[in-house]
């Protein structure tokens, strides 16, 4: 394995309030982000979260965990 940055491109495109859409981010099975809210930033502004020295193998296994709502991603870095 050898360490690389990700970096998560979320934005919400819909007029929800805060909380209405919440997920945890999971990479090779380990919780990375907890309770990301899309809205936390402002309705339909961007938000990168960057995530250091994740081990990545052969493949970089993402998952979204829904807490509220339906689960969002923009990209992947």
């Amino acid at each position: 394995p050898r360490k690389c940055t990700v970096r998560l491109h979320v934005a919400e495109p819909d007029d929800l309030a805060a909380g209405e859409r919440m997920f945890d981010v999971l990479i090779d099975g380990q919780t990375v982000l907890e309770k990301v809210d899309p809205v936390a930033a402002g309705r339909r502004t961007a938000q990168v979260f960057t995530l250091p020295a994740i081990n990545v193998g052969g493949k970089l296994v993402l998952e979204l965990k829904p807490h509220t709502g339906e689960t969002i991603l923009g990209g992947v870095e």
